[in-house]
Order: C-alpha cells, then structure tokens, then sequence
C-alpha cells in the first residue's frame, strides 16, 4: 500500500508538470496578441509538453500491462549487426560532442536470432540513452555478443559501458524500482526523467526471460548489461 501510494502520488506530480504547461501557453496565446517569435518559442513549449506527456502515459501504460502479465512478448528474426548499427547511427548526433566517444561493437558472422526487435529496441534505447545523458566526458561503449549453448540456441548479450557519475551501491537494486531516482552519483546534477525507464527495462527483459545486471563505481562509470538467456537462432531445429 506504501509503495501503491508513493507511485501514485509522483505519478500525479510528473502528469501536472507538462498539463500545466500546456494550459498554461495556451492561454497565454488565447488571451494576449504575441510576437511571431513568441508565437513559435510558446507552441514548441507547447508540443514539447504535450511529447513529454505523451511518453510518460505511454511508459506508465507499459509498466501497468507488464504487472499485470499483459505484455507479450513476439520473437522475430533478429540480425545483431543491424540492431547495432540502428543504435550507432540513432545516437551519433546526442553523441557528437568534444571529449567524448561514442563506439558500438557487434562481432563479425552473428547469426540471425528470434528477439522481440520492438522490446529489445525500447530496452536499449533507454540503457544507451541514460549512459549518454550522465556522461558528460569520456565514453560510451555498446558490446553486443552471443554466446552458444547448445545447437540451436544460446545467450544474447548487451553491454552498456560508461565512464559516467557512477551510482552508489546502495542505490544499484532501488533505481530499478518505478520513479526511483538515485542523489548519490546519477541523476543528481544532471536532467531527471520520470524514473520509469530502468523500471520498465528490467521488467521487460525478464518477460523475455533474462535480466538486467549493474556494476557501477561512484565517479568511474558504469555497466549495464542486457543478458537473455535461451534465444534461439533463427531457423534453427530444436
């Protein structure tokens, strides 16, 4: 009940902030005569409020049908090598900045595996995001690999490595709980989310059967890594 409350209460808060600004730009427009270059800074506010929100419903709807074990889960063929390009290539520009490496590595020959492109994309959009927003200089590193465990299957990995903030041990097992957000090390100097990210991030990779891990040091960075054991190789016989 604790916990139900303190998630509803947040919720409600982080539901106002971009209401209100919606509301409030509207308004403005609707009740005084405003500059064209007013005009254009109040309507981005306006859809950058009403994106914001849009997101947010979004994620609370995910993390809603993931506890309620109404998420499915839908394997396709899968190639590795285009899944990793799709994430260098998505970041380049968040990543183009002095002092600062962006590298993603996926190894030669992988085979094509029957993934859930849509929930493994939306896992680590979140992972390489949230890497590349808490470190301002040094590098990020994305590793992809598989490792065979039998003929027609194995373990497909992700690794997300950043020589960010850090966070404190004592925060490693509570920033995967729903709107957690940690003040010793991540997030805080830094912008704030919703904390629903990792939340909905660990929950979907244990509805495909693995599991997100952290190893992190205060001031060093940190690693992230997406492990799902059990994919099967596409086309494979079992």
């Amino acid at each position: 009940d604790k916990a139900r409350n303190l998630f509803l209460a947040t919720m409600s808060h982080e539901l106002r902030t971009p209401l209100n600004a919606i509301i409030g730009f509207s308004e403005l427009l609707r009740d005084n005569p405003v500059q064209a270059e007013e005009l254009n800074e109040y309507l981005q506010a306006i859809n950058l409020a009403g994106n914001t929100l849009l997101a947010l419903i979004n994620d609370i709807l995910d993390l809603s049908k993931i506890d309620a074990r109404q998420m499915k889960i839908v394997p396709e063929p899968i190639e590795p090598a285009v899944l990793a390009e799709e994430m260098r290539v998505l970041f380049l520009q968040k990543a183009n900045r002095p002092g600062f490496h962006y590298e993603v590595a996926c190894p030669e020959g992988l085979p094509a595996l029957m993934l859930d492109g849509l929930r493994v994309r939306q896992i680590l959009l979140n992972l390489i995001g949230n890497a590349i927003k808490f470190t301002e200089k040094g590098s990020v590193v994305v590793a992809f690999s598989f490792l065979r465990t039998g003929e027609s299957g194995g373990t497909f990995e992700v690794a997300v490595s950043d020589t960010g903030v850090g966070i404190a041990p004592e925060s490693a097992e509570a920033i995967f709980d729903p709107f957690v957000q940690q003040d010793a090390g991540r997030d805080s100097r830094l912008q704030h989310g919703t904390g629903l990210g990792l939340a909905i991030s660990r929950r979907l990779a244990r509805c495909m059967g693995g599991d997100i891990t952290l190893a992190s040091t205060v001031g060093k960075g940190s690693v992230f890594r997406l492990v799902l054991p059990g994919v099967n190789v596409a086309g494979a016989v079992e």
